[in-house]
């Protein structure tokens, strides 16, 4: 008998990006996470790191990581639910942290207990973000890994800077997708206006495609802020719903901006968005980003597909809403399980005699 084809393997995810409590921001954790952990999953998220976020955004990170895992071990004995968050870095970042952060943070259940517990309190309960990445990337086969950005370049140029970092990036990465840059003004992004020197390294030394998700491609496809915080119906409480109840409400729409670049990454070749030529993007002194087309270049810009757009905002919203899958219990756990049954039964049967 002939085995049926292969499952193909979930694409690796690294995210780097902020945490500040902004809507943009939760709406991209979402999609990061509904890729993750609805069925199929799609990418397997290897690491999550901040940059310029306060600890509580990493705390926030964790948190709903946690509440993601647990509900995925839904059907496993509790005994064997051994849920935990992911490794997050984080390069702090200054002031509080956003209502929207640590609102969530602050709830307790009925018992008095945290609702959405995590185990990062302070710096040192996060991880070095260039060394974690680096690490991730090593877990990896050869071209197995998509990178997602929607803050400053603060850590992966660190990662460029590692002995031999780029050469693993060449080697493990397939693409990077960077909501970085605005290439259709002359408005100059605040994600590189917070790290110019990284973004000028980032877009001259990353050995892989880039493709860069500016403002327009965002603001052409938005999604109903309130409806990100009623849509969820399989959970009373959920950490990213409270988020967008807890934060300021200057806006009724969320830019998919962010959200895209992690929706690229994982699904390149679906259409929803589209690719300009082949170029070189390059980063002036003050920020500002030029684009120079060339066949040899590595670097592409994307653009909304306008005839996907009712779509891809009704997949968003799948994604960002939806349940978990249950995760089905490996085999040996589920003849353990059984076996145990059967010793209690034989128990019971021999105390009757």
């Amino acid at each position: 008998m002939q085995a049926g084809p292969e499952k193909a393997k979930p694409i690796g995810l690294i995210v780097d990006g902020e945490m500040r409590g902004d809507a943009n921001d939760l709406a991209a954790l979402a999609t990061v996470f509904g890729l993750g952990y609805l069925d199929p999953a799609e990418a397997s998220i290897l690491t999550l790191s901040l940059t310029g976020s306060a600890v509580e955004g990493a705390a926030f990170v964790d948190a709903a990581a946690r509440f993601y895992s647990k509900e995925w071990l839904r059907d496993f004995p509790e005994r064997f639910q051994r849920y935990r968050g992911l490794p997050v870095g984080l390069s702090e970042g200054p002031g509080p942290a956003s209502p929207a952060v640590t609102g969530p943070l602050a709830a307790k259940d009925s018992e008095g207990e945290p609702l959405y517990p995590n185990e990062v309190h302070t710096l040192t309960d996060t991880a070095d973000p260039a060394a974690l990445i680096r690490n991730g990337l090593t877990t990896r086969e050869d071209q197995s890994v998509a990178v997602v950005l929607t803050g400053p370049a603060t850590n992966l140029a660190r990662v460029l800077g590692l002995n031999g970092g780029r050469e693993l990036i060449k080697s493990k990465v397939t693409l990077l997708a960077a909501a970085l840059g605005d290439l259709a003004s002359n408005t100059i992004d605040p994600h590189v206006a917070a790290d110019v020197e990284a973004a000028r390294k980032l877009f001259a030394e990353w050995p892989t495609p880039i493709v860069t998700i500016g403002r327009a491609a965002g603001e052409a496809l938005t999604l109903d802020r309130k409806t990100l915080a009623t849509d969820v119906k399989w959970a009373e409480r959920h950490p990213i719903v409270d988020a967008h109840r807890a934060g300021p409400s200057s806006s009724s729409t969320v830019s998919t901006r962010e959200a895209a670049a992690a929706l690229y990454a994982v699904r390149p070749k679906a259409g929803y968005y589209q690719e300009s030529e082949p170029g070189l993007v390059s980063v002036g002194a003050d920020g500002a980003l030029s684009f120079e087309p060339t066949a040899e270049g590595r670097h592409r810009r994307l653009g909304l597909a306008s005839s996907n757009s009712e779509a891809l905002r009704q997949l968003y919203a799948d994604l960002i809403s939806g349940q978990p899958s249950a995760r089905e219990m490996p085999e040996f756990l589920k003849k353990f399980i059984e076996r145990e049954k059967q010793k209690a039964l034989e128990e019971e049967k021999a105390s009757t005699q």
